[in-house]
């Protein structure tokens, strides 16, 4: 089962590009049990979601991909109302449609960037300037 905001586009779009699936897509968020999941649209492309999850032992801001930076899930991890924040990057200065670490820099205090897990980056060094900038970063497990 798979949760999108606007199920019906997306089950159009998959079939367009020729996938086969059998699980559903649906809309109504209510039906997860056990977490809360509130759909942010978020600044990329058209259809781009970031998620902020509530649930009893874990809640957190999933940022998608987007250009900008939810001063909302900043403010919740400032406020312990969510434990972690995961956020795309980009250290690209040509990228109109990703976060450039810079914005993440300014506006996320160095005293919570240990909670900020950083992700979808393009190279090493991209890592290396997160973790120098004091971000955790997200690496594949192998």
């Amino acid at each position: 089962m798979v949760f999108y905001p606007n199920s019906q586009k997306l089950k159009r779009l998959l079939i367009l590009m020729g996938l086969d699936f059998d699980f559903e897509i649906l809309n109504d968020f209510s039906l997860v049990t056990n977490f809360k999941i509130e759909p942010i649209k978020q600044k990329h492309i058209a259809g781009s979601y970031g998620y902020f999850v509530y649930g009893k032992d874990e809640r957190f801001f999933y940022s998608g991909d987007t250009c900008v930076v939810s001063k909302r899930a900043i403010m919740e991890l400032e406020q312990h109302k969510i434990d972690e924040i995961y956020h795309e990057v980009t250290i690209s200065t040509n990228s109109r449609i990703h976060t450039h670490i810079s914005k993440l820099e300014k506006l996320i205090p160095f005293q919570i960037r240990k909670k900020v897990f950083l992700m979808h980056f393009s190279n090493k060094k991209t890592i290396d300037t997160a973790k120098k900038l004091g971000f955790c970063v997200c690496v594949e497990q192998k």
